[in-house]
């Protein structure tokens, strides 16, 4: 079984990628991991409701006041973690 990693953050990203994801999680020879950023949470969680997705891991990487710079190094900091845990055989990553 292939594991693929599906990793987003935002309310267009969860819109685009769903079907994708529903369409995987149905296939018998896939496994479809699905990793947030924890970017725009509540919008994102209307989506995530909408469809009925639970992600399994959930980075969390919003901080108040944060730069730019900030939020990027913390985003390639855990998103190497992620990657290097889980493993995926194949990624669909939207960032």
């Amino acid at each position: 079984m292939k594991k693929t990693s599906f990793i987003f953050g935002t309310r267009p990203e969860a819109i685009k990628l769903a079907p994708v994801i529903l369409a995987m999680q149905n296939h018998p020879a896939l496994a479809a991991h699905i990793c947030v950023t924890g970017q725009h949470r509540e919008m994102l969680q209307q989506v995530l409701d909408v469809f009925n997705i639970k992600p399994d891991v959930d980075l969390a990487l919003m901080q108040p006041d944060q730069s730019l710079g900030e939020f990027a190094s913390r985003s390639l900091a855990a998103l190497d973690g992620y990657m290097v845990e889980y493993k995926p055989d194949m990624n669909g990553a939207l960032f």
